[in-house]
């Protein structure tokens, strides 16, 4: 395989972590705004039945959306490690922990809160919390990805002193 393959293929994979990050990160926001809707004009069910109860008929849609949403954003962070994991830049492969880890972390305490019967102020805090986490360790990974990206092209495009 030529050293132009290589370079090529290097490329299209760092590409396709650019695109998963965006992705990620879109979801996160999205993820954000549902709950501020929730936390501000939702409707939850009563008592705490857990998790089940929280994804039955007579719940607000905007509560299954953002459990669902949830589940989405975990199996991409799952996907997004794997991915970076090949990266040679480690900057990238640990900032995707960092974003699992506070996706993790908003996970652990959103349930927390559903199991409280939507009434805990602390699990509601720690969920932004894990939130605001995952969006800078996302955001500043693709900062560094794009960076690195860009010295690598115009390394590639500087011509050579004789």
């Amino acid at each position: 395989m030529s050293v132009e393959n290589v370079v090529t293929a290097i490329e299209h994979r760092r590409a396709r972590l650019d695109l998963s990050l965006n992705a990620i990160l879109g979801l996160i926001a999205l993820q954000f705004f549902l709950g501020m809707w929730l936390n501000l004009f939702g409707k939850f069910p009563m008592g705490s039945g857990g998790l089940g109860s929280a994804l039955t008929f007579t719940s607000d849609p905007i509560l299954i959306a953002h459990i669902v949403l949830a589940i989405i954003l975990g199996l991409g962070s799952i996907a997004l490690v794997i991915r970076s994991w090949s990266d040679p830049l480690r900057s990238v492969r640990w900032f995707s922990v960092g974003g699992f880890v506070g996706l993790a972390f908003a996970s652990i305490t959103g349930s927390g809160f559903v199991t409280t019967g939507y009434s805990s102020g602390v699990d509601s805090f720690l969920m932004a919390v894990g939130f605001a986490i995952a969006l800078t360790a996302y955001y500043e990974g693709l900062v560094r990805l794009r960076a690195d990206r860009l010295v690598r092209s115009q390394a590639m495009t500087s011509p050579m002193p004789s």
